[in-house]
């Protein structure tokens, strides 16, 4: 006879094994590993839309529009609304105004 498996820590559903998660509430049912856990993903995101921001729509080498400040506003809300989703703390405010600088900065980088 095949052992039972044990039930979620969380909801207390049966668990179908094998399982990494619950079944019923989608809980993690075993450690993730010994390293810490550290969240990149918010940081990484503002760092690229900062990046994008530098981008201008250029007609013969003049600066006409600030098409990258587009893109990295997009980004910054799109990482935001991950973040809200997750219940993370959302960078969107600092990274829309480094957007912002960057997109002043971008027509001096030539």
């Amino acid at each position: 006879m095949m052992p039972t498996p044990p039930p979620c820590p969380r909801c207390g559903a049966p668990i179908r094994m094998p399982a990494r998660f619950c079944n019923a509430c989608g809980a993690p049912l075993f450690a993730q590993g010994p390293w810490p856990a550290f969240d990149t993903h918010g940081a990484g995101f503002s760092v690229v839309a900062v990046l994008i921001s530098l981008l201008w729509f250029r007609i013969n080498g003049v600066p006409i529009f600030p098409l990258g400040l587009v893109g990295g506003l997009v980004l910054a809300y799109w990482s935001h609304d991950i973040n809200t989703k997750v219940g993370r703390e959302s960078l969107f405010v600092v990274t829309a105004i480094l957007c912002v600088l960057a997109t002043i900065v971008g027509p001096l980088l030539r």
